[in-house]
């Protein structure tokens, strides 16, 4: 089932009452605006973030000033030693410009990022023993993650200007229809 919620997405397209995607969200500006208006929507309805990337277009990901503003902004940030796997959490207490952008150039940066938004803020202790799980894999510990709290799952998927979004069934999508044109430029 296909819905055109707006002009402001190109496509957005449900496969079930769980899933949808929503093209695009690539790298030029208008693709670049409406993916930090779907982040910005998604983490208003939740109380906290955990990101997982790996697979980096270029040998240098992130550059030295955004891993130290990252390392500042964000709880338990833990990566590989060629930043080839990063992982991060974040308590969400208020809209923050600068992690609109972190996500983004993650985003941009990494063939296979994942944004987990859970319903509700996680304790270290729950979350930590499966990020540090080294026999498991990335899917897995996604998969650990997503059943601690009901909670959102954003991911890229093979086209890299579609956003996928998973939800749990106690969750919703009118969100979505919340978002706007207006919206998208107080960004």
């Amino acid at each position: 089932m296909v819905s055109a919620i707006s002009n402001i997405m190109k496509e957005l397209s449900f496969y079930d009452k769980n899933n949808c995607s929503i093209s695009g969200v690539g790298n030029d500006y208008a693709g670049v605006e409406r993916l930090l208006a779907l982040i910005d929507g998604l983490l208003g309805q939740s109380k906290s973030v955990l990101v997982f990337a790996q697979r980096p277009y270029a040998d240098t990901p992130l550059t030295i000033s955004s891993m130290v503003s990252l390392v500042r902004l964000v709880s338990n940030y833990q990566h590989s030693d060629d930043h080839f796997r990063l992982f991060f959490y974040y308590n969400i207490r208020d809209s923050n410009p600068e992690l609109l952008n972190t996500i983004r150039q993650i985003w941009r940066e990494y063939e296979q990022p994942v944004f987990l938004f859970p319903a509700m803020s996680l304790q270290p202790e729950s979350y930590v023993p499966i990020t540090a799980d080294s026999t498991l894999s990335s899917r897995k510990k996604v998969e650990l993650l997503a059943s601690l709290a009901p909670c959102y799952q954003a991911y890229k998927g093979v086209d890299e200007d579609v956003l996928w979004i998973e939800k749990d069934d106690a969750l919703e999508f009118d969100w979505i229809e919340g978002l706007d044109e207006q919206e998208l430029h107080q960004i």
